[in-house]
């Protein structure tokens, strides 16, 4: 009886021994035992099976003895990388070349982002609208790319000023009804006068308007796109993609589609931002600093080219609007001055006043302060 006994009780540390040690792939027998024995593989030395070690491509060697190719070095074979436009080349790694052109600085290629409809280029130049709202392509300055408006679209049948979604023969009277005049409902060009130039304006957008179409993957990303409505109906065929034709004169602003719809703050919003757990969404984007990029939400969180701090310029804004907050409130501004050198100026924010020597006075304060 007791033979048998101690031999339960080897039994029972043996199992505990086993069950302390590492057993990554589950099977009863140490790590590395099974390395020792053979029954695993272990390309790389380190103890470790190599059926426990990643094999991003699933070839069956692990990516740690692959031979593959790694450009940037991550340590990650090229095959496992996105690379949306299939030249073997790693996304991220072409963008940080500046091999393809990355305007908005997130890392995937302009024309993946454009083909797979994240991002609207509503002109068709290649180039994200962001970008072109970034680069100045909007004369009047309405938030939208110049060309990516139905202009002309100025009259319904027998209603001059109101758009009707086509430009025909009844937008084509009412330039002629008010030719030569001053009258807002004919100018097209908006130049102060119904001429000629709002004529051809006419016959060169003549047809159906485009219009807002705006496109998601729910709880993942929305862009605007500015599409026919065939074009846009027919983007629901897409198990994935979802889609929605606007009104009549609807065009792509930087909030059209809804983006940011979270009342209580946190989470991510669709399409949107990321606003921390807990935070009022529009505390969190007043106190957001457009010259800090080291402040700015994850989804900017990157190494951009310049016109990022154009894009966001035009961005917050926009956030601001369609979150409903109020404008952000101005930073106080008080006295600035230096008494070392007797130099005081009024009007600055304490962010301004930053010079060596320097001493800002307070909220409401000016240079007719003491300044000590």
């Amino acid at each position: 009886m007791k033979t048998v006994l101690a031999n339960a009780a080897i039994a029972v540390l043996m199992l505990s021994a086993v069950t302390w040690a590492d057993d990554c792939n589950g099977n009863g027998v140490p790590d590395e035992q099974d390395v020792a024995e053979g029954t695993s593989y272990d390309c790389d030395g380190d103890l470790v099976p190599d059926e426990c070690e990643l094999d991003c491509d699933g070839d069956g060697f692990i990516d740690d003895c692959e031979s593959d190719a790694d450009l940037d070095g991550d340590g990650v074979p090229d095959n496992c990388e996105p690379d949306c436009n299939g030249n073997t080349i790693p996304d991220d790694f072409e963008c940080e070349q500046g091999w393809v052109a990355d305007c908005d600085g997130d890392l995937v290629p302009d024309s993946c982002a454009i083909e797979s409809l994240r991002v609207g280029d509503c002109n068709g130049n290649g180039v994200p609208d962001v970008c072109d709202l970034a680069d100045g392509w909007d004369i009047d300055q309405n938030g939208i790319v110049d060309g990516c408006e139905c202009l002309a679209d100025i009259a319904a049948p027998d209603e001059p000023g109101i758009q009707d979604g086509v430009v025909n023969v009844d937008d084509l009277l009412c330039v002629l009804g008010f030719w030569g005049s001053e009258i807002e409902a004919g100018d097209v060009d908006k130049d102060g006068l119904v001429t000629i130039d709002d004529l051809l304006r006419v016959l060169d957008e003549w047809g159906v308007c485009r219009r807002r179409c705006c496109v998601s993957v729910p709880e993942t990303w929305s862009s605007c796109q500015y599409l026919y409505e065939d074009e846009c109906e027919s983007l629901d065929a897409d198990p994935v993609l979802e889609s929605s034709f606007g009104e009549v004169g609807t065009v792509c602003e930087i909030d059209s589609c809804g983006l940011i719809d979270v009342p209580d703050g946190g989470g991510v919003p669709g399409g949107g931002i990321t606003v921390p757990d807990g935070v009022d969404v529009c505390e969190y984007l007043c106190q957001l600093d457009k010259n800090d990029p080291s402040g700015w939400p994850p989804e900017f969180q990157t190494a951009p080219p310049d016109v990022i701090q154009g894009i966001w310029d035009i961005l917050i804004d926009g956030l601001i609007d369609s979150y409903g907050c109020e404008p952000c409130p101005s930073a106080p501004t008080g006295a600035c001055c230096n008494a070392a050198i007797g130099a005081c100026v009024d009007d600055f924010v304490e962010a301004e006043c930053t010079l060596p020597g320097t001493e800002w006075l307070g909220a409401g304060s000016t240079c007719d302060d003491d300044c000590d």
